[in-house]
């Protein structure tokens, strides 16, 4: 079976990890831990001289290497948890263009992923109803089988 992990820095998604270790997790199985981000948001800005669009690039580099960072940073984290498990698994952190949701179930197809186990923020249903939700977007869209934790 091909199991996909998706994480971010909450902690109902290192208990997502967590549980799918502890109740589903067989030898054998294929885990890929994915993590998925956002571009960081690029301003728009007039340019009005050519000193102005150098101090904006660098603006601009800075929200691209912090982005990078953060990302990096909980991939390690993830990769020491995995330390423990006696399993190798592959890791996919990326940065989309498109909605969340809609990147982690294009990657479970790609990589004809049998199961996704994730974690749900908990918004409500009035906050979801205005922002979505990756969970909900992911349940609804996906070939695979899709668990959420709770928290």
């Amino acid at each position: 079976m091909k199991v996909l992990i998706s994480v971010d820095g909450s902690k109902i998604a290192a208990k997502a990890f967590e549980w799918y270790f502890e109740h589903i997790h067989k030898e054998g199985n294929e885990v890929i831990i994915c993590h998925i981000s956002e571009q960081p948001a690029i301003p728009t800005y007039i340019f009005v001289d050519e000193n102005v669009l150098v101090a904006y690039t660098d603006d601009i580099e800075k929200l691209r290497e912090e982005a990078t960072k953060k990302r990096d940073s909980l991939k390690k984290v993830y990769e020491t948890k995995m330390e423990g498990k006696n399993v190798t698994a592959t890791f996919l952190f990326n940065f989309t263009d498109t909605p969340v949701g809609e990147a982690i179930v294009q990657i479970a197809n790609k990589e004809q992923c049998d199961a996704i186990i994730m974690g749900s923020r908990g918004m409500g249903i009035f906050r979801r109803t205005i922002l979505g939700s990756v969970s909900d977007y992911v349940m609804h869209h996906a070939k695979a089988t899709v668990m959420v934790c709770h928290s």
